[in-house]
């Protein structure tokens, strides 16, 4: 690792590896039995944590041995190959076991030290007499590049033995968290230890991107002083997108794009209708929005992706998006009548709905210390609630005739300003509710929204009457003329943190900025989106604005120079239907009813190759062999095709078999079988290396079969139906194992195991997740299943991440 970076992690783990038995914290320790996992994602810095350690060993002669696997190195990718390389350092390092090992040789002459194994590994040790005094210490550095999860589960088992029976020897882990690796060590109760969620990466990250700027810099010759080229801007881009990969950022400076800086793309997509209100979080790492289809979803300003799933619950559209001001929680108000908080973190509901509107609620808004939310509504009125509990403070305030569309705290906490189709503004006490003076004057039209300036004492308004309006807060009076310039109705309007300026978003397509003082426009509209725009916001540091509109996208704009950041990222002709990451994490594959698949290179978004064709319908679903090396898919033209990952090439005939569209495909854990599901009912096995199926259907749906999955452990298969039942198979004989699974009161659309096979989650056109207790299985016709998430989700997937976290 770079001096100065990865310093807490390295000193932990060596910390523990350097400790005798008798120095264990506590009896519980997850690493008591003297093996520690240390997993990650691909380019978190694995590998040089591993060196680090090592190094860090060597130079207390505390290293055993090491051995670092690597998938394109025929001398680093054979489990074969672990053995004798740590059998020759721990006899290098100890003279004893070099003993026992010598003597082992001269006992079968046969036997040649490149074929020693794990039980040569055990005999020798269990030999010695004497033991070293102090702890030696074996590194395996990307364990899940070596071999197969068969051959890898023996080499644990070997270690997990010997560590075990010989108090002075350890061992270390580290892979990624593939699902052999993660089901040996957690049957063990060895947690392992996440390197993305070491609190320190991010400050790790910068110290390492700042360093190779420089180096960059220096390189290049960027001025005597090359700090303005770094600048804190830019570093603080690289490490928001670098998703906390150190690979990210290497490959950024080796392969020379920092001449041209990576651009967020300026039309983000995710939503299936128009985009109704978002906001920045605090930070400006983030970006939420709400939308007519129902969701709201965060979005990472760095890359223009979508955070996770969309938030999920409201049954109408949603109208109107907010941080609270610590960037914890997110507000939304609906046309549903309700308002919701949201974890911003997990994207979990907090608490029940809050009722109490009449109609539909058009606008929500935190106050300054984040403990209150007011909302406005088609109901007239205004309302204030306690953010903790979600009850309602006082009685709701009224005064407006017609609908309030929208409400604000000012900042200093003291009023709150309330705009309405009425054609006026009101100000009122936020502590009494108490309207202050009369109602501003001076719209003609219906006033669509109301922002306070930074200091509290001016209040700008957009009316349908095509103008902007800035008033003096504390007398009501209006500043200067209307600000005219938009040729359709305004939909929304936001000051700049600075204050100096305004932007505004209308129905004529356009966004622009005005400058607060006089109100006279700043440069040209900014023009590009293909619809109504009906939201505007500031970046937390005023350099971006945002903006939503009813041509389903979210585009970022500079908001000095007022032109687009970024391109849009385009490929596919029709919907995506379903994509999923390679093994490795360095592919995406994504399938469309284009009727063709397409891999994409994860780190850039780059296409990579041409489109894989051959399907003559809709592509339903894909999955990679657990090996990487091949793609399946599954299809409406009632096939499945395999495909080489590597080449694009299709391998072999078409899979037919089905006499529907195919719906769902997986890969046993071993990459042994496939397993598939159609709408003809029926599951399907087949043999992963001669492609050809094995056994009779699997029967007992009565309807389409939805999705299909195996448990991590391999021994069964789990299926969803149109049938409303959900239904678990013995996957050696492909017989039904109990009763089917019933709860649900609409199709299943998805389901999974979780990675230590415990629990079962399936999803629901019912708008419900599940979560069934696989244990309780044959369950003689109860239901079984343990947690019921009424989350209100349209679902179409649902997975389980590691250790059941999240669902």
């Amino acid at each position: 690792c770079m001096e100065g970076t990865r310093t807490q992690v390295i000193n932990d783990i060596v910390l523990w590896a350097t400790r005798s038995l008798s120095q264990e914290l506590a009896p519980e320790d997850s690493n008591a039995d003297g093996m520690m996992w240390v997993y990650g994602m691909p380019g978190i810095g694995k590998t040089a944590i591993a060196h680090s350690i090592c190094h860090r060993l060597q130079e207390i002669e505390q290293l055993g041995g090491s051995f670092f696997c690597r998938r394109d190195d025929s001398a680093r990718s054979e489990t074969k190959s672990v053995m004798p390389t740590l059998i020759y350092g721990l006899a290098t390092i100890f003279g004893p076991y070099g003993d026992q090992m010598a003597q082992a040789l001269r006992d079968d002459p046969e036997l040649k030290p490149q074929l020693a194994g794990g039980e040569l590994f055990m005999r020798a040790l269990q030999s010695l007499t004497v033991y070293p005094l102090r702890t030696l210490v074996l590194v395996i550095d990307a364990l899940d590049e070596c071999g197969n999860p068969a051959t890898r589960r023996q080499l644990l088992g070997y270690l997990l033995k010997a560590c075990h029976q010989r108090k002075w020897l350890k061992a270390i882990v580290i892979s990624r968290p593939e699902h052999d690796i993660q089901l040996f060590f957690n049957g063990y109760g060895l947690v392992g230890r996440d390197l993305g969620q070491d609190d320190q990466s991010r400050t790790d990250i910068r110290h390492f991107t700042k360093a190779r700027m420089k180096m960059v810099a220096d390189e290049r010759h960027v001025g005597q002083h090359p700090e303005p080229w770094i600048g804190e801007r830019r570093l603080d881009r690289i490490v928001n997108r670098s998703g906390g990969l150190f690979l990210f950022v290497e490959t950024l400076m080796s392969e020379g794009r920092m001449t041209k800086w990576p651009r967020i793309a300026d039309v983000w997509r995710g939503h299936a209708l128009m985009v109704m209100d978002i906001a920045y979080s605090p930070d400006g790492l983030n970006v939420v929005s709400g939308s007519f289809d129902r969701t709201v979803r965060i979005w990472d300003v760095a890359t223009g992706t979508p955070v996770g799933e969309p938030l999920k619950g409201h049954v109408e559209a949603v109208l109107s998006v907010a941080y609270s001001p610590d960037g914890l929680s997110i507000a939304s108000g609906s046309f549903d009548k309700t308002i919701r908080i949201w974890d911003a973190t997990t994207g979990a509901p907090i608490g029940d709905p809050l009722t109490g509107h009449a109609n539909a609620v058009t606008s929500v808004s935190y106050s300054p210390d984040g403990r209150k939310i007011v909302s406005g509504s088609f109901d007239k009125m205004v309302r204030i609630w306690d953010a903790t509990t979600g009850t309602p403070i006082s009685d709701p305030l009224t005064g407006h005739t017609e609908t309030v569309t929208s409400v604000v705290y000012s900042p200093d906490s003291q009023t709150i300003v309330s705009g309405s189709e009425d054609n006026t503004i009101r100000i009122w006490n936020a502590a009494t509710g108490a309207l202050i003076g009369e109602p501003l004057k001076g719209h003609t039209r219906p006033v669509m929204s109301v922002a306070y300036s930074p200091d509290s004492q001016k209040i700008v308004s957009c009316s349908w009457d095509d103008t902007i309006r800035i008033w003096d807060a504390a007398t009501g009076a209006p500043v200067g003329e209307p600000l005219n310039g938009h040729a359709d109705i305004v939909n929304s309007v936001t000051y700049s943190p600075c204050g100096r300026n305004i932007v505004t978003g209308s129905r004529d397509r356009t966004i622009r900025i005005w400058d607060a003082t006089t109100g006279t426009p700043v440069g040209d509209p900014l023009t590009g989106h293909a619809n109504a725009v009906t939201s505007v916001s500031y970046s937390p540091d005023g350099r971006k604005i945002i903006s939503g509109s009813g041509d389903y996208t979210i585009r970022i704009w500079d908001a000095i120079t007022g032109a687009p950041v970024g391109e849009p990222l385009k490929g596919h002709l029709s919907y995506v239907a379903c994509v999923v990451y390679s093994p490795d994490g360095r592919r995406i594959v994504s399938g469309s009813e284009d009727n063709t698949i397409r891999i994409w290179d994860a780190m850039t978004g780059a296409p990579v190759g041409e489109p894989l064709k051959g399907h003559l319908g809709s592509i339903t679903s894909l999955v990679y062999s657990p090996d990487g090396r091949h793609i399946v898919s599954g299809s409406s033209d009632k096939t499945i095709r395999i495909w080489d990952a590597a080449t694009g090439m299709i391998i072999g005939e078409p899979l037919n078999a089905h006499l529907k569209g195919v719906t769902s495909v997986a890969y046993s854990p071993d990459g042994r079988h496939i397993v598939s599901g159609s709408y003809d009912n029926t599951l399907r096995m087949w043999d992963a290396e001669t492609w050809m199926l094995v056994g009779e259907p699997l029967k007992g749906h009565t309807s389409g079969v939805m999705s299909v999955t195996y448990s991590s452990d391999g021994r069964n298969i789990v299926s969803g139906s149109f049938d409303e039942t959900i239904r678990i198979w013995d996957a050696a004989t492909g017989a039904p194992v109990g009763d089917p699974l019933r709860g649900h009161l609409r199709s299943i659309t998805s389901v999974t195991y979780s990675p230590d096979c415990q629990n079962i989650v399936s999803g629901s056109v019912d708008q419900t997740i599940r979560v069934w207790d696989a244990k309780q299985i044959p369950n003689k016709g109860r239901d079984f299943y343990v947690n019921d998430l009424l989350m209100k989700l349209n679902s179409h997937s649902v997975k389980t991440e590691p250790f059941h976290r999240h669902i």
